[in-house]
């Protein structure tokens, strides 16, 4: 048996371990991961004092009002410069292993150092904690969910008024953070009347009701000077500090007709959803909390105040956090389909972070009353995840790794990616029914195989995130690179210099302007369009992503990457530009092509035009994410693999591929893009012809191919899907 003087001195080395191996990732990544939210919370940030004019240049830019957030972000920006992305996850590593020790902090006392090793381990692994590696506040949350909890939970009990203030203190801090940290809020309104009706907190509830408003007005303070010293204006109305002007369009928006009704029926089948995924993995958490307070509350006493308040603490934390992301959820279904379906567990990462340093102790404590409930509970989140959860919501790395320890490449929604974990999802729900059995025969067992279930679905969703990390990172990092060469080169002090031309502005364009970091005007154009004189009036340079007609004039072009860098101050500076380009290091990274002169036409109707890929770039074919060209074609190279065409495609079109692919790459999905058309190649793994038939309704000159990619231990390459030969066809309507 381990003394618990070691196990205590085991937990700084382990904390410590975890710091190494998040730094060493955050130093290796490349570029941002989270795209267009990511960008809003870096370029808002950094430029913080010209909001205004950031939403003028880019109206797409998400118009998010973090203002103490935006204020992190300026600063680290001014102090790392070109390193702000490794030093700021740097930051957040600290941040949220700061965040694993208060908790930690907090519940050692009443666990007990060797119940309190294995939760510290789990929080560790917990999945969220990918989102230390982007520039978004749900790492600052997590860090401020722990202060909060250790107020409440270890000082408060003992001394009212210091736990107090510091609870006001850290949810004034935390809703400038990030609004939804209202839940947050609500959670601590509701935890200090319960922890007077459980005898563990002041028995005068006049003590009570002074200690709430001696909270909410700590709060309303922090809150007022923080927006204050963040953005220079003053103001007594805490909802100009809250900024609902984005957040409010989600949370009441007159435009999508939804009855309340409906918005409610919505709100409670996503509270189900994501209620069943945290019932799945924390049960006997539940379940421990549940019975501790039901027994506190009869007796109306405690006699372990600090043990009640966290149990108390754990479930405020969860049922708020379940119903802002409720409803907040359904809002945004009503007005995007994009957003229906989805479980954004990220907005429960400031109450979940809690549950893995608590699970080991609840285990212990459970009676054999609630060792029953524990099955029964798990035993119908068993059943909704199978027949519900899994077959009905969308399963995305981005909005909630935990559950992502569940996802099938194989799944409705047609979405996976390269490195995917197939099945693995499926033999978690085999491990769990079988776990569930083992533990309804013999009860002693209960505790260690859920103990063991816990790991290995945490586990597991650290693979799977990881996985998706470095598959997705390795699709974005030419983009990635580009930009970041064309900052170096273009300078990143002073917004609106340029002008972005892109067709789309939420994924690749993102990645674009993140590399940029100068917040150029962004325009959103078709692939062919016209680029006249008036719309870049007054810029310095333009950047290209994509083929258009240009009506200006201009003395100079290079390419970098797939973009195209034109300079418009003329004669000389528009070589020394041209130079600097050239020679610039990074851009030499990045590899350059050579384009046709000539804006591209569209095919005509009746006009076949064939392409072999072995003859590009011979014959006008660009080819990004694939292996050089071959005698018979090329294989991509990349989850995501673009072929550039000569021509621009419109209309009603018949599209002849001739390629293969690797048994391995047939389990994901292989899709051909085309404009706005999705379409499923049937590859096999031998030679074949197909034939599609689509309708594009804009000009496009990409066919964008995504597979899965294997490299076979006989070759030094990365293979995905072998394309032979493309021919297209305009058809008549």
């Amino acid at each position: 048996m381990i003394s618990n003087n070691r196990l205590r001195l085991s937990i700084p080395a382990v904390l410590l371990f975890a710091f190494a191996c998040y730094v060493i990732f955050s130093v290796s990544v490349g570029g941002p991961i989270f795209a267009s939210d990511e960008y809003a919370f870096y370029i808002s940030g950094k430029f913080n004092n010209q909001l205004a004019a950031l939403y003028s240049l880019d109206p797409g830019l998400q118009r998010v009002s973090n203002f103490v957030y935006f204020s992190l972000v300026h600063i680290s920006t001014r102090l790392f410069g070109e390193h702000f992305l490794a030093a700021y996850r740097v930051l957040h590593a600290i941040e949220y292993l700061a965040a694993v020790w208060l908790i930690a902090r907090t519940v050692l006392p009443v666990a007990g150092a060797q119940r309190m090793l294995p939760g510290i381990i789990a929080c560790l692994l917990f999945p969220a904690h990918i989102y230390l590696y982007a520039v978004m506040p749900e790492v600052d949350l997590m860090l401020l969910a722990a202060i909060l909890g250790f107020a409440l939970a270890r000082v408060y009990p003992q001394h009212c008024l210091r736990g107090s203030v510091l609870a006001g203190g850290a949810l004034g801090t935390a809703i400038l953070i990030k609004p939804h940290a209202v839940a947050m809020l609500l959670a601590a309104l509701a935890t200090l009347p319960l922890l007077w009706a459980a005898g563990a907190g002041p028995r005068r509830l006049a003590k009570v009701l002074r200690n709430g408003v001696l909270m909410l007005f700590t709060a309303y303070v922090v809150l007022i000077s923080l927006a204050f010293a963040s953005t220079g204006n003053w103001s007594f109305d805490p909802t100009v500090a809250l900024g609902l002007k984005f957040y409010g369009r989600y949370l009441d928006n007159p435009v999508a007709q939804v009855s309340v009704f409906s918005r409610l029926f919505s709100a409670l089948y996503y509270l189900l959803g994501n209620a069943t995924v945290i019932a799945l993995i924390f049960s006997p958490v539940l379940v421990w909390s549940a019975s501790h307070l039901v027994i506190c509350l009869r007796r109306r006493s405690s006699s372990t105040p600090e043990k009640t308040a966290l149990a108390i603490f754990v479930i405020t934390m969860v049922a708020s956090h379940l119903a802002m992301t409720a409803w907040f959820t359904a809002g945004a279904a009503a007005l995007s389909e994009g957003e229906a379906m989805r479980l954004h567990g990220r907005y429960l990462s400031a109450a979940l972070i809690w549950l893995p340093a608590l699970y080991f102790f609840a285990l212990a404590e459970l009676s054999e009353r609630a060792k029953k409930a524990t099955l029964l509970l798990l035993g119908a989140a068993l059943l909704l995840g199978m027949f519900v959860v899994i077959p009905k919501f969308k399963i995305f790395p981005w909005d909630n790794p935990l559950f992502f320890a569940f996802f099938n490449p194989q799944n409705w929604f047609q979405w996976s990616f390269g490195g995917a974990l197939p099945y693995i999802g499926m033999l978690l729900f085999v491990v769990l029914i079988g776990g569930l059995g083992a533990s309804i025969y013999r009860r002693q067992w209960l505790p260690r195989i859920l103990a063991v279930q816990l790991f290995l679905i945490l586990g597991v969703g650290c693979l799977q995130s990881y996985a998706w990390l470095a598959s997705h990172l390795h699709g974005t990092a030419e983009i990635s690179r580009s930009g970041r060469a064309l900052g170096l080169l273009l300078g990143d002090k002073q917004i609106g210099r340029g002008v972005v031309v892109s067709e789309e502005r939420y994924g690749r364009a993102s990645y674009l302007l993140f590399g940029l970091g100068n917040a150029p005007k962004v325009i959103t154009q078709a692939a062919g369009a016209r680029i006249s004189a008036q719309d870049i009036a007054g810029a310095d340079w333009v950047v290209l992503d994509g083929e258009y007609q240009l009506d200006f004039d201009y003395a100079a072009s290079l390419t970098v990457g797939k973009m195209r860098l034109i300079p418009l101050q003329s004669g000389s500076a528009a070589i020394a530009i041209a130079n600097r380009v050239a020679s610039a290091p990074v851009a030499a990274a990045v590899p350059a092509v050579q384009r046709q002169a000539g804006p591209k036409t569209v095919l005509s109707v009746g006009e076949v035009s064939p392409w072999a890929l072995a003859q590009a770039p011979g014959n006008g074919l660009l080819l990004t994410g694939f292996n050089a060209p071959e005698e018979w074609g090329a294989w991509s190279s990349e989850t995501v693999a673009e072929v550039l065409l000569p021509r621009l495609l419109q209309g009603h079109l018949r599209i002849k591929l001739f390629g293969w692919s690797l048994d391995e790459n047939l389990k994901a999905p292989l899709r051909l893009k085309i404009g706005d058309q999705v379409q499923v190649l049937s590859f096999s793994n031998a030679g074949k012809e197909i034939e599609l038939v689509v309708n594009v309704s804009k000009p496009t000159d990409r066919l964008v191919f995504e597979s899965g990619v294997f490299k076979p231990a006989d070759s030094a390459r990365i293979l995905g899907v072998a394309i032979s030969r493309i021919s297209v066809e305009r058809l008549p309507k």
